[in-house]
């Protein structure tokens, strides 16, 4: 889609070319090329800063920008990888990521059958080709055999040899076709969409299995999608063990655990956690940090949790903790379970 719609337009502004995606019709001056690449470039990087935008809010990427590379060098790796591939990409490879890469051509050939719409080429009302001659009185299909599809394809293939895998489905063949039927004065639609079976001039049916099946999948893939977003918490819990020992047995017989609480904030305002021990007066829990934090911000706070050794039982205590936002009310709780031979931990 960037290719067709955003870097090929630009491609034909600076150099022109034949039809809709083919050469340059003669040689490009240099000044040309290296204004069509910067215009590449600027494109790239607006898009690699809206790909991070994803991942750091808008107003965070804002004041990013704003400092030094080096003040956040994970990003900027980010964002310079993007921008080198969609180089590479849109001013290099282009329809090979199409034909190599892509699974779409793949997929073509399993869930297409003879009576799926495709763009087609009708060899019943194009063939025999030939050019149009009023001295030669051979009989001939509509087809000049100008090759003007073939120029206009992205991917180079000729659709008068059937439907390929490197078929894009893009169109630009039926459109270069009916511009020249127009100047024949022929009918359009000798390249069109239609299925093997109308073109052949058997009989279609539309209704059929897989016409129901495919979009069922689909409702289904976009429903649990669906449900999912929508029961999305506003933050996320995770709670892991800290570095070196798990635990440790006090001179009083209390047993300290050295945990690590993670939490990440997924909305775009800042926000406050309160965090506390459910139904377990026994247990003390200290927090070394501050849990606040900034719009999409992750933060792990160290955290030690004791309770008395004598309220193990085979070496077990379960305590759950309380997490919940400040501002949406939302709680969220770990399991905890504390030993004094091992420590696991499970996200609840």
């Amino acid at each position: 889609m960037y290719l067709e719609f955003v870097y090929r337009p630009i491609e034909r502004l600076f150099c022109g070319t034949t039809g809709h995606g083919g050469k340059p019709r003669k040689s490009v001056p240099l000044i040309r090329r290296v204004m069509m690449y910067g215009a590449y470039l600027i494109i790239s990087m607006i898009l690699a800063h809206t790909f991070l935008a994803y991942f750091v809010s808008v107003s965070e990427l804002q004041h990013w920008v704003r400092q030094s590379p080096f003040t956040h060098p994970t990003g900027f790796l980010v964002m310079t990888a993007t921008v080198v591939l969609m180089m590479f990409n849109f001013s290099f490879f282009r329809e090979q990521l199409c034909t190599i890469a892509c699974p779409y051509g793949r997929f073509q050939s399993v869930l297409l059958d003879r009576r799926s719409l495709i763009v087609s080429y009708d060899p019943q009302r194009g063939e025999p080709r030939g050019k149009i001659s009023k001295t030669d009185p051979t009989p001939k299909g509509d087809c000049i055999d100008c090759g003007q599809c073939v120029q206009a394809c992205p991917t180079g293939i000729d659709i008068r040899d059937g439907l390929q895998m490197e078929c894009l489905h893009c169109t630009q063949c039926m459109d270069a076709c009916d511009e020249i039927m127009v100047k024949v004065d022929r009918p359009l639609g000798l390249v069109r969409y239609s299925c093997q079976d109308e073109i052949d001039g058997q009989p279609t049916k539309k209704l059929r299995p897989r016409v129901i099946i495919y979009p069922l999948l689909l409702l289904l893939s976009v429903s649990a999608f669906t449900i999912t977003l929508l029961n999305k918490k506003s933050f996320d819990i995770t709670i892991m063990r800290n570095y070196g020992n798990p635990f440790i047995v006090t001179e009083d017989d209390q047993v300290e655990n050295n945990l690590q609480l993670k939490l990440v904030n997924r909305t775009d305002q800042p926000d406050e956690y309160t965090i506390k021990v459910l139904d377990a007066p026994d247990v003390t829990m200290e927090l070394i940090g501050s849990p606040q934090l900034k719009a999409r911000e992750t933060k792990t706070i160290p955290m030690l949790v004791s309770a008395p050794r004598k309220s193990f039982v085979a070496g077990l205590r379960e305590v759950e903790l309380s997490i919940q936002s400040q501002t949406r009310q939302m709680k969220g709780g770990s399991h905890v379970r504390f030993s004094a031979r091992n420590q696991r931990t499970r996200k609840h």
